[in-house]
């Protein structure tokens, strides 16, 4: 996929709560603790809030948002979230159901056309739940074939990314068995079913600020 500018989303709520726990806590505290955590962990950049009583105390970027060039991180860094975008592609699903622009019981095919037969019996419900059988992209379950067609240190193409795992053999029948499935949600993620009917709002690249700001 088409982002290779981007880094990994580091999330330190659990490192850093500890800290938040205390009462006492100071910026320079913070500036230490995160700094011990880069670099035990080898973490090149990340951004972190902490906030408190409902206010962001401190908000901050630290490290190199690209190590080649020695550049900084900063608060305009844009980094990969991975999968925290699946509970955001889940919520704007829901939305539109609620809406009644869609249904979750809606056939897949109704939306992308150029399916295998395979996928016929598969809805956007079984895209939710983990229970289409779309392999993982990167890191599949031991219990399946991996998806060999795809290196994650390589950057795609929505269209080539999509093709990929449309042209991979399903794990199992639609809704008969449960494999997590990053693949699956990427099928939603990248517009493939927003963008099928106009109008929907497409929560990728730009318009998903268009979709936290009104949502």
């Amino acid at each position: 996929m088409a982002c290779s500018t981007r880094l990994p989303a580091i999330l330190l709520p659990v490192l850093l709560w500890p800290l938040v726990a205390h009462p006492a806590l100071t910026a320079d505290a913070v500036d230490a603790y995160v700094a011990s955590q880069m670099t035990a962990q080898h973490i090149p950049a990340l951004a972190f809030a902490v906030v408190r009583d409902g206010v962001v105390v401190p908000a901050e970027a630290r490290g190199l948002a690209n190590v080649e060039l020695n550049a900084p991180a900063t608060g305009l860094t844009e980094f990969a979230i991975a999968s925290m975008s699946k509970p955001v592609t889940a919520s704007a699903i829901m939305l539109l159901a609620q809406d009644g622009q869609l249904s979750i019981d809606d056939a897949v095919r109704k939306y992308l056309p150029d399916i295998p037969d395979s996928w016929n019996p598969m809805t956007i419900r079984d895209l939710l739940a983990h229970t289409a059988g779309v392999k993982d992209h990167f890191s599949d379950s031991p219990l399946y074939p991996k998806l060999t067609t795809l290196d994650r240190h390589l950057v795609y193409t929505t269209d080539a990314y999509v093709q990929a795992h449309v042209d991979a053999p399903l794990n199992f029948a639609p809704g008969t068995d449960f494999s997590y499935s990053g693949g699956g949600y990427v099928l939603r993620s990248t517009g493939q079913i927003f963008n099928a009917k106009p109008g929907l709002i497409a929560v990728a690249g730009e318009t998903v600020r268009e979709f936290g700001r009104y949502n």
